[in-house]
């Protein structure tokens, strides 16, 4: 309204002007006594319309320090007095009865909020206390891996590995395929399962796994205790071996006085063999005794699981082929982790020994399921298998015992049979009947948009890069969490995720994982895909340093990722703002994937990685995204090397020339 009177008062005043000189004009050429009378009344009238037009565009003085009273009142110092004497009485007083009545609602908010933080905290406080005070770790996580809550006993559990923190991924502590094969098999009526996990720093766990509903997302539970196994057999040894030495001396004392007299008496001799036979009895009861101690201390925590689903994780981890004719409908009660764990170490040590780990197959035998893992070659004979059976296989601390005591103390057993073209281990474990129920599936998230840079395949690659074998790259598979979809408009890195690949290879405990602090607002569409709230950046490194610690990761590598171009955009406008050295070269497995399957139109991660049998978990992380990315990667290096595309310089080439690279964007 306002505007709109401005705007009348301005043409009136346009109109007046016309007049005043139309009026002169009139006088000037026509010096008639009545012209000039109307020329003159005219003049009046239009300089009182300008007049008043000049005085009601003017702001009263006092309007400026009205205007900044109540930026005051709102937002640096309610309690500001306004005794300003140039804002008129009237106005002075109507916005002093408004402030007053507004720190009368704001001191019944501040009381309203302070009972209720007061009422949180004695919850959270509580909640604290139960958690503390419960006997073992306890951890909460998104399903996708990323840390809620931890107690004082989970961080001194897992003190070697250093990595438990808020908000960082369950990742990093322990390995993906371990926890996503536990958690594929959770339940959906809230029932637990256990099993043993073995920490990257080497600590072995008995964990239980629960599933949560945290609002409308699920979450997961995991209850640990420490499985010290040869702490415990050496104090179990200690406390009950003991008592047997002394039974031990006793007939070793009885036996020689029988040996070393041979004429003693009838009644004396009747009389040692006596004790003989008693001691004897009480070593057998205290062996059998120990036993059953010490089974009851150290077996695993076993757990009922399909034979098909155990064939299918051994056959995943290790890259064997499943057996077809494996039979359907048997049950296993066993630790399924640590026994996909043995079959994937034992295709190590047959490769170890130049031979081929060919199949995973699924048998009955008298009544017990049986695996049997092939392999083809001549190079282990069965001496070496025996030897193989009792040697600790601690590789990289997934499994510090021997493959004979994880099947013993699974009440199974193992035997390996070699021939003149290969052999077969077998892993005999005990029956379990099938459960009423089929286990629940995981829940899908949408993908970010694809997004490409033809400028990636303009980078030039020197004779040493282009001739440079796949298999033999050291790669930096990497992923990115921003703020929005739109680099050029701001948007900003977040988050960021990398683990290196090496000679085909995932290297398990090179992994970069950090969030990174902006000014930027997080768009609300982007933040329901990867749960990054503001105030979880509240204490993350800046993007300089946070960016400068990724690029030290990277150094000397490839840069691989999912859509990379996307990423890149965001490290590229990145390194220009903070001065930092962005590698121009990178991989894009999207592309790759249109290499390998020109016939296919779906190349999303996740289609990819069911296409290749890749486990999704942990999507819409930076890290979790970067380990499905690598994963995937891995798998296609054989099948690029299938098509010819052995280098560096050849999978660029191919990219550039593939039916995704050509579209429109």
């Amino acid at each position: 309204m306002t505007w709109g009177l401005s705007k009348l008062w301005r043409r009136s005043a346009l109109l007046c002007a016309v007049l005043v000189l139309v009026s002169a004009a009139i006088v000037i050429w026509q010096p008639r006594p009545f012209t000039a009378a109307l020329a003159a009344l005219n003049l009046f009238c239009s300089t009182g319309l300008l007049w008043l037009w000049a005085r009601s565009e003017r702001r009263p003085a006092w309007e400026p320090r009205l205007a900044h009273a109540v930026d005051l009142w709102c937002s640096a110092n309610p309690e500001h007095a306004l005794d300003d004497d140039r804002v008129p009485a009237g106005v002075r007083e109507a916005v002093e009865t408004l402030v007053g009545h507004m720190r009368q609602a704001g001191g019944q908010t501040a009381v309203a909020v302070a009972e209720a933080t007061s009422g949180h905290e004695q919850d959270r406080d509580l909640l604290r206390g139960l958690i503390e005070a419960r006997e073992g770790a306890l951890i909460v996580s998104t399903l996708d891996g990323r840390v809620l809550l931890y107690n004082a006993s989970a961080q001194q559990l897992l003190q070697e590995d250093g990595q438990l923190g808020l908000g960082r991924s369950l990742f990093i502590v322990f390995r993906r395929w371990a926890i996503s094969h536990f958690v594929g098999r959770l339940p959906s009526d809230g029932r637990r399962i256990q099993g043993v996990l073995v920490s990257r720093g080497g600590t072995v766990v008995r964990a239980r796994f629960s599933r949560l509903l945290l609002g409308q997302r699920e979450g997961l539970l995991l209850q640990l205790d420490s499985l010290d196994m040869q702490g415990q057999q050496a104090r179990w040894g200690a406390q009950w071996l003991e008592p047997q030495r002394a039974l031990l001396a006793n007939l070793q004392a009885a036996t020689e006085t029988l040996r070393d007299h041979p004429d003693l008496p009838v009644e004396q001799a009747r009389s040692l063999l006596e004790v003989v036979h008693t001691e004897a009895a009480k070593l057998g009861a205290g062996l059998a005794e120990v036993a059953d101690a010490l089974q009851g201390q150290q077996g695993l925590p076993l757990d009922d699981v399909a034979l098909g689903d155990l064939l299918r994780l051994m056959a995943d981890r290790a890259k064997l082929e499943l057996d077809p004719e494996s039979p359907a409908g048997l049950w296993v009660h066993a630790e399924s982790a640590s026994l996909v764990a043995l079959v994937s170490l034992a295709c190590r040590w047959m490769r170890a020994h130049q031979v081929q780990p060919l199949r995973v197959q699924g048998a009955q035998q008298e009544g017990h399921p049986v695996i049997r893992l092939h392999w083809a070659g001549q190079n282990i004979d069965a001496a070496e298998a025996r030897s193989w059976q009792h040697t600790p296989v601690n590789d990289d601390g997934q499994t510090p015992w021997t493959p004979e005591q994880l099947l013993e103390w699974q009440g199974g057993t193992i035997w390996i049979d070699t021939h003149r073209d290969g052999g077969v281990i077998h892993l005999l474990l005990q029956p379990a009947a099938a459960p009423d129920q089929n286990l629940s599936a995981a829940t899908e998230l949408p993908a970010r948009p694809e997004y490409f840079d033809f400028g990636l395949f303009d980078q030039a690659l020197d004779r040493e890069q282009q001739d440079q074998p796949l298999e033999r790259l050291a790669l930096t598979v990497f992923d990115t969490e921003t703020t929005g979809l739109h680099p050029g408009q701001g948007d900003e890195i977040i988050s960021i995720g990398a683990i290196r690949v090496l000679n085909g290879r995932l290297i398990g405990q090179e992994l970069f994982e950090s969030l990174v602090r902006t000014a930027r607002p997080i768009h609300p569409e982007s933040q329901k895909i990867h749960g990054i709230r503001a105030e979880m950046l509240a204490d993350a490194p800046g993007q300089a340093d946070a960016l400068g610690r990724f690029l030290q990761f990277a150094d000397n590598s490839i840069l691989v990722g999912h859509n990379v171009a996307f990423d890149m955009r965001f490290l590229d406008l990145a390194g220009k703002r903070h001065q930092l050295r962005i590698p121009q070269l990178a991989l894009d497995t999207l592309l790759l994937s249109a290499v390998v399957y020109p016939e296919r139109d779906q190349h999303s991660l996740e289609a990819i990685a069911e296409r290749l049998g890749v486990t999704v978990l942990g999507r819409h992380t930076s890290l979790g995204d970067a380990l499905v990315t690598a994963e995937v990667l891995c798998r296609l290096l054989p099948l690029l090397q299938q098509k010819g595309i052995r280098t560096l310089g050849e999978a660029m080439a191919a990219s550039r020339e593939s039916w995704y690279a050509r579209l429109a964007y």
